[in-house]
């Protein structure tokens, strides 16, 4: 493909910037298909999937402690339950120390 292109040389007795319109051959790269730049341009951001997995995560995993603080006296409080208290609570510290370390190493970044 051949372009015609405009070259801007300043002239040295005047000082004076001269257009010299020499054709040039140049090679275009990075064309993208239409239908990839619209699917890709439509994307997810990755910043908005993780907001949506931690807060889905959260709610997961906040499930067991609420059922843990509306149970009532006459119901009982079974070992699975307390198992699953004790997996929640250890989810949870884990989960809220991958996100603190996670904007600790992104707002120094």
């Amino acid at each position: 493909m051949t372009i015609r292109a405009v070259r801007l040389r300043t002239d040295e007795r005047t000082g004076q910037q001269v257009v010299s319109g020499d054709p040039e051959e140049w090679v275009l790269c990075g064309f993208v298909r239409v239908d990839r730049f619209r699917a890709e341009g439509a994307a997810i951001s990755y910043t908005y999937l993780l907001w949506f997995s931690t807060a889905l995560a959260a709610i997961c995993l906040g499930i067991p402690l609420v059922k843990l603080r509306v149970l009532g006296p006459r119901e009982r409080f079974s070992a699975h339950d307390g198992v699953w208290v004790c997996v929640t609570t250890f989810a949870a510290a884990g989960l809220l120390t991958v996100i603190a370390m996670d904007v600790y190493v992104f707002r120094y970044d």
